[in-house]
């Protein structure tokens, strides 16, 4: 990945090729944490603040993409 977060094409085919001889579903995960200079003060006004909110789900989010094997074979009539 690049400096911002996005998928280049050379990974996306590495990853690509990866998945076609493994012949399994790949599933790639981002998570995104904020810079400690963006997460509002009152979250880190004590440890246990921040992983409460950590824990509810506030501070982070998960993005989850599936990547199948593709066939041509397999996708004929």
């Amino acid at each position: 990945m690049n400096c911002s977060g996005e998928l280049d094409w050379i990974k996306f085919h590495t990853y690509n090729r990866v998945n076609t001889h493994v012949q399994k579903t790949l599933i790639l995960a981002h998570v995104h944490i904020p810079a400690l200079s963006r997460t509002p003060a009152s979250y880190l006004s004590s440890p246990g603040d921040m992983v409460n909110h950590l824990k509810a789900g506030r501070l982070w989010s998960v993005r989850e993409v599936v990547i199948r094997r593709w066939s041509p074979a397999r996708m004929r009539p």
